[in-house]
């Protein structure tokens, strides 16, 4: 397992500030996908950002920005997906010592990687793209509820168009395609939300989904580009795709606007409400995977 037992934190502790209540936003985020991360106006009030990185080094880079942005209190954490058990208890080892959280962004991924599984034995996409953040997203509801109003964002992509939920073979051991396996861990993620925000009525705590759009990041570093290619398609890249700041606007738009107070269960791009193709707003098949899920990460009511 490649975590770290402690976090590493940083700036002045939410004790330090007596004339504001602090809160705490707390993002599953690779941050191998970005190289610059946006940068929103500083809040009026004290804030606790929480970040998990897969590397120490990935953990250095982020306290730079953070300590460059004037943030005064951050968390961060070493926490590979790909490598760490889905087990209660096992699992986000740090979800136990945050008292209070506003925000929660879902934004882990891996994207058409070679077939391979996790350290629980499931298809690798599925595992971090979906079952990863099912059950960071449960370990947490208790005091995202506490924290209420509170807000959940879910990222998942426009080539959920693309996927099908097979329950005979979510694993994918009858046949692998890694472009469908991505596109179906994407769908998973609406679903996931759609059945979420059924669960969440009256409870205070929102969730919604998001497609960011292409994004420069290196998301894509198991898709082979030719090297007498790749210079063009850098070219390329940078005129039609967005900059991770761009790529983030929607996250940001779903975390700290007024615009979205009480928005449940929809899906958004380009900061606007998106619609969605009838498969991913099946409530009976959102209700199917939910069930499956719990089962996978070894939850139990």
């Amino acid at each position: 397992m490649n975590n770290t037992d402690s976090p590493e934190r940083g700036g002045k502790s939410s004790q330090d500030n007596t004339e504001e209540k602090d809160s705490a936003a707390v993002k599953a985020f690779d941050h191998s996908k970005t190289t610059k991360k946006p940068r929103p106006p500083k809040p009026s009030n004290a804030v606790t950002i929480a970040v998990s990185s897969r590397t120490l080094f990935n953990m250095v880079n982020e306290r730079k920005v953070f300590e460059e942005d004037g943030l005064e209190s951050y968390v961060a954490f070493q926490l590979e997906h790909e490598d760490q058990p889905l087990t209660p208890g096992v699992s986000f080892p740090f979800v136990k010592e945050e008292p209070r959280i506003d925000i929660l962004i879902n934004n882990a991924g891996v994207y058409q990687c070679p077939y391979t599984k996790s350290e629980d034995g499931f298809e690798m996409q599925f595992a971090v793209n979906h079952l990863g953040h099912f059950l960071l997203t449960n370990l947490l509801l208790d005091v995202l509820k506490r924290s209420a109003p509170s807000r959940i964002i879910v990222v998942s992509s426009k080539l959920y168009k693309h996927g099908e939920i097979n329950f005979d073979d979510l694993n994918s051991e009858q046949h692998y395609d890694k472009a469908f396996a991505y596109a179906r861990s994407k769908l998973a993620n609406l679903l996931f939300t759609l059945e979420l925000s059924q669960r969440l009525e009256n409870t205070g705590v929102t969730v919604n989904a998001l497609t960011p759009g292409i994004v420069r990041t290196n998301l894509g570093r198991h898709v082979h580009i030719p090297l007498l290619v790749k210079p063009l398609f850098n070219l390329a890249s940078l005129a039609f795709f967005k900059s991770p700041e761009e790529g983030a606007q929607t996250s940001v738009y779903l975390a700290c606007s007024d615009d979205v107070d009480g928005s449940q269960g929809k899906c958004f791009a380009n900061c606007s409400e998106e619609h969605l193709l009838a498969k991913a707003t099946d409530q009976e098949v959102a209700k199917k995977l939910w069930d499956i899920s719990e089962v996978m990460v070894g939850i139990t009511n």
